[in-house]
């Protein structure tokens, strides 16, 4: 079951990613200035707390083999497009799986779940995000234009969010985290 958490994405008119081969990218984000804040929490992590993408990090977005029938459903890993664009919210998910961490209001890190990290992920899927960019490259074009960065179709969702809930232990593990659930921890 999906956790009811709230949140938006902050500074996206920084957001950047450059291609290092056919499947994974480089996040820039050396200021840690864009991310996604957390305005209500669940299990143990508290509102105001903060996804921020490490710099140089590798994403390979969302994580479904290429010619998989269902990536002619949900769209290309990278995720773009009116109503299939969610590859922020996926490398917010990406970040959750490989440290496991949120940064807290007071700038402490905060374990986390993994089904805190899926349900983020919706969360995340859910918001609407349109901003003006300048050196996204995607396909190997620059982007210098306003461009939707976040807006996914509900069904899209949902099957994204049972993708990963149903199948994302053997990923959440390979970081050496047990899949452990927190009790219903007020924040």
């Amino acid at each position: 079951m999906r956790l009811k958490i709230e949140g938006r994405f902050f500074g996206m008119e920084n957001y950047d990613v450059k291609p290092l081969d056919g499947r994974w990218w480089l996040i820039q984000n050396p200021e840690s200035n864009w991310g996604f804040e957390i305005t209500k929490g669940a299990e143990n992590i508290p509102s105001g707390s903060l996804v921020i993408p490490r710099h140089n990090a590798e994403t390979d977005f969302a994580s479904v083999p290429y010619r998989a029938v269902i990536t002619r459903l949900i769209g290309p890993p990278t995720g773009y497009g009116k109503g299939r664009a969610y590859g922020p919210a996926a490398i917010m998910h990406d970040e959750l799986y490989t440290t496991g961490k949120v940064i807290g209001p007071g700038g402490q890190k905060i374990t986390c779940s993994k089904r805190f990290a899926d349900s983020l992920f919706f969360t995340a899927m859910e918001c609407k995000v349109k901003t003006k960019i300048k050196s996204v490259l995607l396909n190997g074009d620059p982007v210098d234009k306003e461009y939707i960065l976040v807006d996914v179709a509900r069904w899209r969702r949902k099957v994204m969010w049972m993708a990963v809930a149903g199948f994302g232990k053997s990923a959440w593990k390979k970081h050496g985290r047990p899949a452990f659930v927190y009790k219903d921890v007020k924040p």
